[in-house]
């Protein structure tokens, strides 16, 4: 089974993302857009593993508040066109404890630095030209 952790975005951040992807759509960038009910903060990629039960044990052992999601930036790796957020040091806090606790029970996932690959600058898309909305999770 294929897994990963991710916190699932609010209305308001949704409606900003789908406007986004909008506008790309009207300026003939053609792809597979993320549907509606599948737009979210990947926090872990944990990929092929098959006990759930203990990955939703760690979830459950970690304590989480709430925080603001601010979108800022965007860009393309290879294909993919990306949307950026703002530095938030509650959340780096979170995936930092989870990502350790994981390790800890040995359950495999990929290390890669959330602020790379969220907040990446690599080309940028001219096709875009709008400003973000902020939203929460």
């Amino acid at each position: 089974m294929r897994l990963f952790i991710a916190i699932p975005f609010d209305e308001k951040l949704k409606v900003s993302l789908s406007e986004i992807q909008e506008h790309l759509l009207s300026a003939g960038i053609r792809g597979t857009y993320t549907k509606w009910e599948n737009l979210h903060l990947t926090l872990a990629f944990i990929g092929e593993y098959n006990d759930p039960a203990a990955v939703l044990e760690i979830i459950d052992e970690i304590p989480f508040e709430p925080f603001d999601i601010k979108l800022k930036g965007y860009g393309t790796f290879g294909s993919l066109f990306w949307v950026g957020i703002e530095k938030s040091d509650r959340l780096e806090n979170y995936v930092k404890r989870l990502r350790r606790k994981l390790a800890e029970n040995h359950i495999p996932h990929e290390w890669g630095n959330i602020k790379k690959n969220c907040r990446s600058r690599n080309k940028r898309h001219t096709a875009f030209g709008k400003n973000f909305n902020e939203g929460n999770a």
